[in-house]
């Protein structure tokens, strides 16, 4: 079982959070909002995390593999 974030992708997706949330800023959407957005990608992110992790940095590549109807359905 991956530890260390550089093995879970914590930084990778540290980085996602940190550009989502600025893009979120730069276009001038609303706080709520903006939290709300940032705490569903998180969501996403923590489901998506044990069928992406392995793969390292270009995860997002491969996002055809995650069933959005099973997380959608959790």
């Amino acid at each position: 079982m991956p530890t260390r974030a550089s093995e879970t992708g914590y930084h990778e997706n540290a980085a996602l959070i940190n550009s989502f949330t600025g893009w979120l800023h730069r276009h001038q959407i609303a706080q709520e909002s903006a939290r709300a957005y940032v705490a569903d990608v998180r969501r996403f992110l923590r489901f998506a995390e044990p069928l992406i992790a392995h793969q390292g940095p270009t995860a997002f590549e491969h996002l055809e593999d995650i069933r959005i109807s099973d997380y959608r359905a959790q």
